[in-house]
């Protein structure tokens, strides 16, 4: 999360980093492209905000917003320069996958402006 992205960054510039960094978004819209993030070694994922998406009228939209929440949160962290989409973001195939990350990207930059 940004909290501990910022503690991180923090702490590599104070040990003398001066590369800019990318954090990773979690990017899901199904059951299973969250379900796959979730046992990934490492990764956490807040339950609330999977469960929200899972549990969305239209969870495709949701999985959409909390990436897009997700990424702003992350480039508000000082010395994080930009992101890396990162997940299986639907199990209906890899265009429809490419297609939410297109999306996910699009309303960064938009709100980014």
């Amino acid at each position: 999360g940004p909290a501990q992205l910022a503690t991180f960054t923090a702490a590599a510039r104070a040990a003398g980093a001066t590369l800019p960094f990318i954090a990773s978004v979690a990017v899901y819209t199904d059951e299973r492209s969250a379900r796959v993030l979730q046992r990934f070694p490492g990764l956490h994922l807040d339950a609330a905000v999977v469960e929200r998406v899972l549990t969305a009228p239209d969870t495709v939209v949701a999985g959409i917003a909390a990436a897009v929440a997700e990424a702003r949160a992350l480039l508000a962290v000082p010395g994080v320069v930009g992101v890396n989409l990162s997940g299986l973001a639907s199990a209906h195939g890899e265009a429809t996958a490419a297609a939410v990350k297109a999306e996910v990207a699009t309303r960064i930059r938009e709100e980014g402006r």
